[in-house]
């Protein structure tokens, strides 16, 4: 419902019903599982590095109870993708929640990649819905493109963040298929198919066939490449032949 207390709640209500295992998607409510319980199995996903997040000691070996998916995606060939849609970008903006990890840490990638490219990143965060429109107007008025590392909040507003720059004639690429919402484009993972890798975990544990501690974070390779026609026309961007090619 959008109020992460109601996190704790939850999780001690799994742990008092004695769950052979717990599943926590997204950064918040996995910390709440893990802080709650160090004895009953728990996976997790939606999350871009459990390590970052305190979940397990390293993502190699979590040598906790704790282990799952990550849905780190390629951020580096996002920047690629600004580059090969609008050849004279200089200035790309990152907007992204500070309330999670995961976006932070996509974040620091993105600003890392971007200067790798010669390119000039601006970077800008929010903390709540109500800074949405404020803070995306103003980033967009110092950029020519707009990375987007999704979150809860971010992916919430992704509709008001894509009309605010279409407006502008700005380009709005984002880590999540969320084209529907007015995106431009986006390089990301495959939900659906990480959702099944988890599965394949949560069987090895329920089966004893292993056990979280040893077990990795694993990193899905289905990447896919989203593109949303009508927004680019408005862009009056012509999308490559090669990326068409790929692209869903």
């Amino acid at each position: 419902g959008g109020d992460f207390s109601n996190c704790e709640s939850i999780a001690n209500k799994f742990i008092n019903q004695n769950c052979d295992l717990i599943l926590a998607i997204s950064t918040p409510c996995a910390q709440a599982v893990a802080n709650a319980t160090k004895n009953i199995p728990i996976l997790v996903t939606g999350i871009t590095n459990p390590e970052e997040a305190a979940l397990v000691k390293s993502n190699e070996k979590p040598d906790t109870n704790v282990t799952g998916t990550s849905d780190l995606s390629p951020v580096k060939e996002t920047i690629k993708l600004i580059k090969a849609l609008k050849p004279e970008t200089q200035k790309i903006g990152v907007l992204y929640s500070n309330l999670d990890t995961s976006p932070m840490y996509q974040a620091k990638i993105a600003e890392k990649e971007i200067q790798n490219s010669d390119l000039n990143p601006v970077m800008s965060t929010v903390s709540q819905m109500s800074e949405v429109e404020q803070v995306t107007e103003n980033l967009i008025s110092q950029v020519d493109a707009v990375y987007v590392p999704i979150d809860k909040i971010t992916s919430s507003a992704m509709t008001q963040i894509s009309d605010i720059a279409l407006k502008k004639n700005k380009l709005v690429v984002c880590s999540e298929n969320l084209p529907d919402k007015g995106a431009a484009a986006c390089y990301g993972i495959d939900y659906y198919e990480l959702g099944k890798l988890t599965a394949k975990q949560a069987a090895i544990i329920i089966e004893k066939k292993n056990i979280p501690q040893d077990m990795p974070i694993e990193y899905s390779d289905n990447i896919k490449l989203f593109l949303n026609k009508k927004v680019l026309e408005k862009l009056n961007i012509k999308i490559p032949g090669d990326l068409l090619k790929v692209a869903e």
